[in-house]
């Protein structure tokens, strides 16, 4: 089943309908879905060459398989493989509207380097993502947008690249603030799109003030910027911990966070647990649960579902989550007994021990 921006991109793109894309060679698609649309255009038009962006890694999975024209790539920020520096060369660019404005303003500063002037640009995007504030974002670089098609609450936008973007500096990207918990003074690093950018969200504070004697081998899952993983650090020097994300962008900033602060910590890039191969003693989460602009409980759900297998025994899982959501089941039914550490009007952080009877 195609998400809703792939089915407009498809009705905009079919072969039958005027074939938007026919006077292309080198396409560029950027933020892509994890409806694997990018298979069905590479497959569609196997005379040109696809390359699909992005900085998550479960969408990068999706499309393990490509055809030959399809070349996929997962990092923190897009670089030819001659450098950031080389010679534009896509002709024309396709991009998903992603879950923050933020994102959007850094994925094209980045990306408008490697293409050619006079390359249309398509955005495509929920409407209650915020797709149409792209005309105004896109002024910089580009002619006049208009929306082309619409449907099923989404907007499609086409313009043309007039002025190629400044180099991209990556390091200018990042946001960093001070935090201050229980005595423990920190500085997080964030870029656009990474949760808690710019500011210490409610949920994880509440998590940190009420966290019990920890143990040597520690996993953040859902890092975001590393903070939860900093701060364990720098309560026990003896811990080493590891922080987990599907976000390139949220393993970049957990790794500055981590140098800035002085903390001997890991990072590995996972669609959930995917690429876990360890156990760990503890395991901590402020667990996601949105996809994009959607409300998407399956993350954390299949989390709690096999969170177990990762944890050494009479090791434990302590997390912070909305208190609208009903994660007490799944805890109960895979734990057995759990506690509830804190909770106020929006949050509760709960503990469970593998093992505990």
């Amino acid at each position: 089943m195609l998400d809703n921006p792939s089915l407009l991109l498809a009705r905009s793109f079919d072969l039958d309908g005027g074939d938007a894309l026919a006077s292309h060679q080198n396409i560029l698609v950027a933020n892509f879905s994890e409806d694997k649309y990018c298979l069905t255009l590479a497959n569609s038009f196997d005379d040109k060459q696809f390359t699909a962006f992005t900085h998550n890694f479960a969408a990068f999975q999706s499309l393990k398989n490509a055809p030959d024209n399809l070349n996929v790539v997962c990092n923190h920020q897009f670089e030819t493989k001659s450098g950031s520096g080389s010679k534009a060369e896509f002709d024309c660019v396709v991009i998903y509207f992603p879950k923050s404005k933020a994102e959007f303003e850094f994925l094209i500063n980045n990306l408008f380097n490697h293409v050619k002037a006079d390359a249309p640009i398509y955005v495509v995007g929920d409407n209650k993502g915020g797709v149409k504030t792209c005309e105004k974002m896109l002024k910089t670089f580009c002619s006049i947008s208009k929306k082309v098609d619409a449907a099923k609450h989404c907007a499609l936008y086409l313009t043309t690249l007039i002025e190629p973007s400044k180099p991209f500096v990556f390091e200018d990207w990042y946001k960093n603030y001070p935090i201050e918990i229980n005595g423990v003074e920190l500085t997080v690093y964030t870029l656009p799109g990474v949760f808690s950018h710019g500011e210490l969200d409610m949920g994880t504070r509440l998590l940190l003030e009420n966290i019990q004697k920890t143990k040597a081998n520690i996993l953040d899952f859902g890092c975001g910027a590393g903070l939860i993983g900093a701060y364990l650090s720098k309560t026990d020097e003896n811990v080493t911990v590891t922080g987990l994300d599907v976000s390139a962008l949220a393993i970049e900033s957990t790794r500055k966070t981590y140098q800035a602060n002085g903390v001997d910590g890991k990072v590995l890039l996972s669609n959930g647990l995917s690429e876990v191969k360890a156990t760990y003693d503890q395991v901590y989460s402020n667990p996601p649960f949105h996809s994009g602009v959607k409300t998407n409980y399956a993350i954390t759900e299949l989390f709690l579902n096999t969170v177990k297998e990762y944890i050494c025994p009479r090791g434990s899982l302590t997390l912070v989550a909305n208190s609208f959501l009903k994660y007490q089941p799944l805890l109960e039914k895979h734990f057995g007994r759990f506690d509830t550490l804190s909770k106020n009007r929006r949050f509760n952080v709960y503990h469970a021990t593998k093992g505990r009877k």
